[in-house]
C-alpha cells in the first residue's frame, strides 16, 4: 500500500501537547505505536498543524513553510494578497480557490455557468486556430511545390543548354576533323589531320574555350595550343 498522510490544520493546541522544549514547534507529527513503544504501521502518519503557535509577522517570514503558515493563519483576513505571495503562482492559485470556496449555491452556479461559456468559446477558437493552421500548412506545402518545380525546371534547362553546347562543340570538332581528313587526302593524311587539328583549335581559342577541353578536343599539346 502507498503511504498515507493525514494533515490537519487546526486553530487551536491540545492540551496535552508537546513537552515544554517543543511548545513553539507548529508542525506535530504522529504515529501509532503498540505497547511497546514500536511504531505500529510506517506508513501511517498524521500530521497537526497547531496555527496558534505561529506568531510570526508578514516581515518576519523566511521560509516557504513560514509563507505557507502565514497564508493559512490570515488568509480569512485578506483584503488583498500581500506582494510577498503575489510573486508566486502557487499562492495565488490557492487565493483564488480559497475565493471560490466560501462561495454560497447561487454565486458558484453562476460561476460554473460563466466558466462553462468560457470553456466553450475557448474550443471554437482553438479549433478555429487549429483549422487555420492546417490550411494555412495546406497551402504553403503546395506553393511551396510549385516553387520547387520551377526552379527545377530552371535549372533542368540551365543544364541542359551547358551540356548542349558541350555536345555542339565536340560534335563541330568531330566534323572539323572529318572534313580536313577528306582535305588531307591530297596532301597526306597526318598533314590534313593536323590542320584539321590546329584550325578547330584556333577558332575554340578565338571563342574563349578552355585549354582544357581544346587540348580533349584537338589531340594538341597545351604549347601548341599557345602557338596559335
Amino acid at each position: 500500500m502507498k503511504a498515507v498522510y493525514c494533515v490537519g490544520i487546526l486553530d487551536f493546541c491540545f492540551n496535552d501537547g508537546p513537552k515544554e522544549e517543543d511548545v513553539n514547534e507548529v508542525v506535530q507529527k504522529i504515529m501509532l505505536r503498540d505497547s511497546t513503544g514500536k511504531v505500529f504501521y510506517e506508513k501511517l502518519t498524521y500530521i497537526y498543524l497547531e496555527m496558534p503557535k505561529f506568531t510570526k509577522k508578514l516581515e518576519q517570514l523566511q521560509t516557504r513553510l513560514d509563507k505557507w503558515f502565514f497564508f493559512l493563519k490570515h488568509l480569512e483576513d485578506f483584503q488583498a494578497i500581500p506582494t510577498i505571495f503575489s510573486e508566486d503562482v502557487i499562492f495565488v492559485d490557492s487565493l483564488h480557490k480559497a475565493e471560490l470556496a466560501k462561495y454560497d449555491e447561487t454565486e458558484r452556479d453562476d460561476y460554473e455557468y460563466s466558466l462553462k461559456i468560457y470553456r466553450d468559446l475557448k474550443n471554437v477558437i482553438d479549433y478555429a486556430e487549429g483549422k487555420g493552421m492546417s490550411i494555412g500548412e495546406e497551402r504553403g506545402m503546395k506553393e511551396g511545390i510549385e516553387k520547387g518545380m520551377q526552379q527545377g525546371i530552371k535549372e533542368g534547362l540551365e543544364k541542359g543548354m551547358q551540356q548542349g553546347i558541350q555536345q555542339g562543340i565536340q560534335q563541330g570538332i568531330q566534323q572539323g576533323i572529318k572534313e580536313g581528313i577528306k582535305e588531307g587526302q591530297a596532301i597526306g593524311e597526318q598533314k590534313g589531320l593536323d590542320k584539321a587539328a590546329k584550325q578547330a583549335a584556333s577558332v575554340l581559342k578565338a571563342a574563349g574555350v578552355s585549354v582544357d577541353l581544346i587540348m580533349q578536343a584537338s589531340g594538341l599539346t597545351a604549347e601548341e595550343i599557345h602557338l596559335l
